[in-house]
């Protein structure tokens, strides 16, 4: 199969969408579009996820957030302690157990919140201009049914074609289902 161009990737004479490469390219488009508006707040993408999850009470230490934030608990760990180290988290470790800690806003970060959001918000906006509110429910629909058939299908190549140890979509089933508890849906 040939590949017209980067900015094609759909051809004519074939019906296959490059699902992968469109969604990394507004993937990468929406994480650099946050990264520039949160710039002057001195926090990255990942980092207002975190505070955010922490704000609205969805996780109160690093695995909670890794259950709802598609990333490593590892990188979690590491932007939590830069947060802390920022003062925007406060951390507070449990006294049975010191691998664990609780995390929560400091009073900067909870006034940083309305500005957050609306920049959050903003990038949104910004991405969807054009778009009736039709088009922005028809868009969440469609990406819910793409995450709805990622985490319920089976992996052709695990049942096919049986290779051992398969798991192609095991961690895709895991992170759809996590994309679908933690996606707003903004009107």
């Amino acid at each position: 199969m040939k590949f017209r161009s980067p900015g094609n990737p759909i051809r004519e004479d074939y019906d296959h969408i490059f699902l992968a490469y469109m969604a990394m390219n507004l993937r990468t488009t929406v994480i650099e579009g946050l990264r520039q508006r949160l710039a002057p707040l001195g926090i990255t993408p990942m980092q207002m996820a975190i505070i955010i999850r922490c704000h609205e009470g969805d996780a109160s230490n690093v695995t909670e957030l890794a259950r709802i934030i598609p990333m490593t608990t590892g990188s979690i760990s590491r932007q939590v302690e830069q947060l802390v180290n920022a003062g925007l988290l406060w951390r507070e470790y449990e006294s049975q157990d010191r691998r664990v800690a609780r995390l929560g806003l400091t009073e900067p970060a909870e006034r940083m919140m309305p500005e957050i959001l609306r920049h959050w918000q903003g990038n949104e906006t910004a991405l969807l201009a054009g778009f009736s509110m039709e088009d922005k429910k028809a868009l969440v629909a469609m990406i819910e049914k793409i995450l709805a058939n990622a985490a319920g299908q089976d992996d052709p190549l695990d049942s096919e074609q049986g290779l051992a140890g398969g798991g192609g979509v095991a961690g895709l089933r895991r992170h759809a289902a996590l994309v679908r508890m933690t996606t707003p849906v903004h009107p």
